[in-house]
């Protein structure tokens, strides 16, 4: 599906009005937490244009720091891949509920994707998942999270096509 230079712009412009929206609300939350960690990212791509088909995938690594509220997560980070290196932020909301004493949630939202090494090459991202929070100590938690995206096409790759 390709998108036009407005609805990638109206897409960056929704995007921040959900940052603006939530931020303040996940502010007033009684649960607040912040941390950091690392990543382990795949990269799948999987395309189709001129009558060639691409499938391809990467695995970059990355680090990030999160500021938490009860129901909203948003963080910050890079991810380098083997070919090009992103600076990220994103905003998940989530519904945390316990089982068996652990915190686990279903993660929805948006991830901004700015690419340091290509012009024209940045991106947003839908993303899907879930997390848990492990307990450690009364201080200390382990995070773990899986979350799926999918990623609307860069100008980079909107001129490939049209080529």
């Amino acid at each position: 599906m390709r998108h036009t230079i407005l609805e990638k712009k109206l897409m960056q412009v929704a995007a921040l009005l959900l940052f603006a929206v939530f931020l303040p609300v996940s502010a007033l939350a009684l649960d607040f937490s912040a941390g950091g960690g690392l990543s382990l990212n795949t990269l799948f791509v999987f395309a189709e244009y001129s009558g060639m088909s691409e499938n391809k995938s990467a695995t970059g690594f990355g680090i990030h720091a999160f500021a938490d509220a009860t129901y909203a997560e948003l963080s910050g980070g890079i991810v380098a891949y083997e070919d090009t290196t992103y600076m990220r932020a994103s905003l998940l909301v989530k519904y945390p509920f316990e089982i068996a004493g652990t915190r686990v949630f279903p993660l929805a939202g948006a991830e901004y994707r700015w690419n340091l090494d290509y012009d024209d090459a940045s991106t947003l991202v839908l993303k899907g998942g879930a997390g848990a929070d492990v307990v450690l100590t009364d201080r200390l938690f382990l995070r773990p999270e899986v979350l799926l995206g999918y990623a609307f096409l860069t100008k980079l790759e909107e001129d490939w096509i049209d080529a």
